[in-house]
């Protein structure tokens, strides 16, 4: 549906349900290959505020969401941001500058929080300290190469990490995750 506005969608992007894109001027917005946006993203690419209020032109600003680059729940990207490649935006930012490459920014206005290596180091730091709090859970939409592959030594490590399947919900869908590790198994 997207695509048929006008929004500019690699073919291995990953759209959630709930994701609201620019209405007036889809095509100022490009997704790159396994860019992500969770549930509830909105971006915009143009800005017509000031039309409002004084005899002003629109502004339309291109909006990028670059390669292997996520976009959490609920967050807002303004008009001619670009999300650099391999970045990240926490959950309910509002992200009004671009973001580097290999940098995870939130908050409102987004700043810096830390880089992809600090996140993956401490990360896989967690995995070691408390590993009965991690799932390995495989990622179709995950890019197949990364600049923290060779840095991750997790899997090598052999650590007690459990199969996604043997995550509970507390819900009726506890029985269909039960039936699909009893095939497994």
């Amino acid at each position: 549906m997207l695509r048929k506005r006008g929004v500019n969608i690699a073919a291995k992007a990953w759209v959630d349900v709930g994701v609201w894109i620019e209405m007036t001027t889809p095509q100022a917005v490009i997704l790159e290959d396994y860019a992500k946006l969770a549930y509830g993203v909105v971006i915009y690419a143009h800005d017509a505020a000031v039309n409002s209020v004084a005899d002003l032109p629109m502004r339309v600003t291109p909006t990028r969401i670059c390669y292997n680059a996520a976009i959490g729940t609920r967050s807002i990207i303004m008009p001619g941001v670009t999300v650099g490649r391999h970045s990240g935006v926490v959950p309910g930012s509002v992200v009004t500058h671009d973001v580097p490459d290999m940098t995870v920014v939130g908050g409102n206005p987004a700043r810096q929080l830390f880089t992809d290596e600090e996140l993956g180091l401490a990360w896989q730091e967690g995995l070691r300290q408390q590993p009965e709090l991690y799932y390995d859970h495989p990622n179709p939409g995950r890019a197949p190469e990364t600049p923290l592959d060779g840095l991750l030594t997790w899997r090598e490590e052999n650590l007690p990490i459990k199969d996604y399947t043997e995550l509970r919900t507390g819900t009726p869908f506890d029985y269909i995750l039960d039936a699909k590790a009893k095939k497994k198994g």
